[in-house]
């Protein structure tokens, strides 16, 4: 499952403010084996940038870790392009749940 978290980080000039959470952050993209909560891959990214352009290395990244034991994947709305959804199903051969 991949999704991304916000992290507050007031005093960090890296961050960002994000109006929808209101606070100056960053964000955390995490895909985690969905069965046993063990991260697989993360990413860090400005606290207002589009979670779509983050998907596709989230999912190459697991691939590899998983190897032959990733079938489906699960991913927020926020990721949810015709890109991603073609790369699951077509480029890596997985079941996409859109959460």
């Amino acid at each position: 499952m991949t999704d991304s978290t916000p992290i507050e980080i007031p005093n960090d000039p890296d961050g960002t403010y994000n109006v929808h959470y209101k606070k100056k952050m960053v964000k955390m993209h995490i895909t985690s084996d969905y069965d046993h909560n063990i991260p697989l891959a993360k990413q860090v990214c400005g606290g207002t940038d589009d979670d779509n352009q983050y998907l596709e290395g989230m999912l190459k990244k697991t691939a590899i870790s998983a190897k032959e034991n990733m079938d489906e994947t699960w991913y927020d709305g926020g990721y949810n392009s015709n890109k991603n959804i073609a790369l699951a199903h077509v480029d890596l051969g997985l079941l996409a749940t859109i959460i």
